[in-house]
């Protein structure tokens, strides 16, 4: 029964917190992408696009091994400690990804105004 309920809380905060941010960041990260290619705004368009779709696979995917590898849970606290401890590594991995694009994205537009 908590397994039940374990998993029902975390697909619904998993799910709400990967379409929200990938929504923010698709929305707000085209102006970081047209600065790489502002000659031709529909490849940049595309390349956003990309990106969204492959952060939503790599999530969700991360998120289907997060509850693959769950342990039997027997009572409230083991619920609420196996559920915050996945949606805190999940939530991690999230911000790591988006600073590592925001930060390679930065060093490509620098490498190319030196050119």
């Amino acid at each position: 029964m908590y397994n039940l309920i374990s998993y029902i809380i975390y697909v619904t905060v998993i799910l709400t917190i990967i379409l929200r941010v990938g929504h923010i960041c698709h929305r707000n990260g085209r102006i970081y992408v047209s600065r790489l290619l502002p000659d031709d705004l529909a490849l940049s368009d595309r390349i956003n696009d990309i990106l969204l779709v492959g952060y939503y696979l790599l999530n969700l995917g991360y998120g289907i091994y997060g509850i693959s590898s769950w342990e039997r849970v027997n009572n409230t606290v083991q619920m609420l400690a196996m559920v915050i401890s996945h949606l805190a590594a999940i939530t991690l991995i999230l911000a790591l990804i988006h600073y590592v694009n925001m930060m390679v994205i930065n060093i490509i537009y620098k490498s190319k105004s030196k050119i």
